[in-house]
């Protein structure tokens, strides 16, 4: 059952949060992390870009920000990507039961971008790095994998995200504030252009 008040929903044996995007339903498991401020944000960004005929939602989790683009006609093409394969079945259940076909669902590392897509191929990647306390452990080696992973490196994914956009082509990031300076930090020891 579905209540209109909490917008919660029992489906196969897991308990599902609903978003309303333009009048689509995104069903987000409630055993994986949910859209948070941070997603909200990267959503409110990405309206106020010009249609793009291709995007990329970069470590998408559960889909929102890739799921919103599609839903308020943003983008032609939208790639959702992640390392979960779980986290893309269940974008893949909102994709069906809203009919969405502009959608590519790819499960990989992010640390490979360059080589699985061509050079100058998206006009904007969206990125919200999954930031959670490092004292907290994960039995869920998928989860451990993406979350906790001691190479996440935000300089690997400028350098793979640049050479796969087009030369005027955006990359959105949503970043924590009490983290900026180590951002700084690591783009001028790596020799990026900070404008």
């Amino acid at each position: 059952m579905m209540s209109a008040q909490n917008r919660q929903l029992l489906l196969n044996g897991n308990n599902y949060t609903v978003e309303f995007f333009n009048g689509f339903a995104l069903y987000q498991n409630n055993n994986y992390p949910l859209m948070n401020s941070a997603t909200h944000f990267l959503i409110e960004i990405a309206k106020t870009q010009k249609q793009s005929k291709r995007v990329l939602d970069l470590g998408c989790g559960q889909g929102a920000v890739g799921f919103a683009i599609a839903a308020y006609l943003l983008a032609k093409e939208v790639y959702s990507f992640d390392i979960q394969f779980s986290l893309l079945k269940n974008l893949s259940y909102s994709l069906q039961v809203n009919s969405i076909n502009n959608f590519f669902l790819i499960n990989g590392d992010y640390n490979y971008l360059s080589n699985l897509f061509p050079l100058n191929f998206f006009d904007n990647i969206y990125f919200n790095p999954p930031f959670y306390s490092s004292g907290r452990v994960s039995k869920n080696l998928s989860q451990a994998k993406s979350f906790f992973r001691k190479e996440f490196s935000l300089i690997n994914i400028f350098k793979n995200g640049w050479a796969i956009l087009k030369p005027k082509g955006n990359l959105l990031i949503v970043y924590p504030a009490d983290k900026i300076f180590l951002l700084a930090n690591d783009l001028m020891n790596s020799k990026f252009k900070i404008e």
